[in-house]
């Protein structure tokens, strides 16, 4: 179950595979050095997020052949760069230390799967649009985790095929608790979380210390999505697209939205 890609640690990857598969978008070959697990890209200037004086690549290219912030061409590449905003951006290691998640590739996809969801619940708020930014999104998740379950030692392509497709399944299902977990109350959506990032731990029988600890892991885990999904809402479209938005840091200063979480989730229960 999954044993292989539960043991990838630290494989490095590059950017380029990643953003060559959108061939429309990157056209001449690019030279980058790799990096660990954790990143899907590290040629961000690419895309205008290295120099701010400069204008993004996507949109010189979009000027070029005519593409509109509402064309189908352009959203999909806006799905793609909406993803590795995610993968380079998102603090794992906090994830990984307050979790207590070793650092593998299931635990990098759990949490690439929360905040991918999280701007999929939001984006698919502007309707068809959303739709295909979404989609997009999820196509490159799952080209990011082709290429790095390859890096795998001795992994059959057999059996590393037949992991991902288990893989599939499980995030499929995982987007359907996350959802009722977001319309739900706080209960559902810990089970939720508490199902994803801290079931999985190899020793079920936690002392009280360990148990005190996942309590409070879940807790910030409830609180953070409750308040990254309440940012992401206040966000318009626009600057949704073009990803004009920071993702929260995951640490103990999430336990001092605690007293606004009440109404935050309501807010966010209105906009759902």
């Amino acid at each position: 179950m999954l044993s292989s890609l539960t043991r990838f640690r630290c494989v490095a990857t590059s950017s380029v595979s990643l953003a060559n598969s959108y061939t429309a978008l990157l056209n001449p070959p690019i030279s980058v050095c790799s990096r660990s697990i954790h990143t899907a890209s590290n040629s961000l200037g690419i895309f205008g997020f290295g120099n701010p004086h400069e204008e993004p690549l996507i949109k010189r290219i979009a000027r070029k052949f005519g593409w509109s912030e509402s064309s189908k061409s352009y959203l999909r590449a806006t799905g793609y760069l909406m993803y590795i905003k995610v993968a380079d951006e998102v603090s794992y290691l906090n994830f990984f230390k307050h979790c207590e998640l070793e650092d593998t590739f299931i635990s990098w996809f759990t949490v690439v799967e929360l905040h991918l969801w999280l701007l999929g619940a939001r984006i698919m708020q502007e309707g068809a649009d959303g739709r295909v930014v979404r989609n997009s999104m999820f196509q490159a998740l799952w080209e990011d985790c082709d290429l790095k379950s390859k890096k795998l030692d001795g992994a059959l392509a057999s059996a590393r095929k037949r992991q991902i497709l288990e893989l599939g399944d499980q995030f499929q299902a995982t987007l359907v608790s996350y959802d009722e977990g977001l319309l739900g109350n706080d209960v559902v959506l810990a089970g939720a979380l508490w199902r994803r990032f801290l079931q999985r731990k190899k020793n079920m029988q936690r002392c009280p210390e360990e148990l005190l600890r996942d309590s409070l892991a879940l807790e910030m885990l409830v609180i953070y999505v409750r308040s990254q999904y309440y940012n992401l809402n206040e966000v318009g479209k626009l600057q949704l697209l073009r990803r004009k938005f920071e993702w929260t840091e995951f640490d103990e200063s999430l336990l001092r939205l605690v007293d606004n979480n009440v109404g935050q989730k309501k807010i966010i229960n209105k906009s759902v």
